[in-house]
């Protein structure tokens, strides 16, 4: 568990309750504490493991082509992502770049760690490792609508199974 993260959004927390400055009793206020912990615990996402992300997707293999051809590279990266980096890094790289192992692995960081987590924000769901890699495999609207099909499931155990053994 990332504690300083976890550390850092319940002193945010318990700072704004400070602010209301409510007269309760201490066991209410208990209460209070261990709920603003479970909350700031599940808005925390810890950092995906990119070597294991690849070793789902392509078994690391960097000139893997999946999905009819619409997936490239370790992580499988789809032209849509290859084109919203452009749009937000002001770049020019074609969906192939994906084949080189550096710089896809600079997008899949990216689309991991800022991107999915600024979308899962702007939609009003809790950024956690589940809804990142749901929305990973599965896409945005899944993630938001709470769906979670099979292959994702199943992504989501070999995930955290690979995760463990490292």
């Amino acid at each position: 568990m990332p504690t300083k993260r976890i550390e850092d959004a319940l002193n945010r927390r318990r700072r704004d309750f400070q602010s209301l400055a409510l007269p309760l009793s201490y066991p209410a206020m208990m209460l209070v504490m261990v709920a603003i912990v479970f909350s700031a615990a599940k808005n925390v996402h810890a950092e995906i493991d990119l070597n294991v992300i690849a070793q789902i997707e392509s078994s690391g293999n960097a000139a893997a082509v999946g999905d009819g051809g619409k997936a490239l590279g370790k992580f499988q990266l789809h032209q849509d992502v290859v084109v919203e980096y452009n749009r937000f890094h002001n770049t020019r790289y074609s969906h192939r770049i994906a084949l080189d192992s550096t710089i896809s692995s600079k997008i899949a960081h990216w689309y991991l760690h800022k991107r999915i987590p600024q979308m899962l924000r702007h939609f009003k769901k809790p950024v956690t490792t589940e809804n990142v890699l749901i929305a990973y495999n599965a896409g945005i609207l899944n993630a938001v609508r709470g769906r979670i099909p099979t292959t994702t499931k199943k992504y989501l155990t070999k995930y955290h199974n690979l995760a463990r053994t490292k």
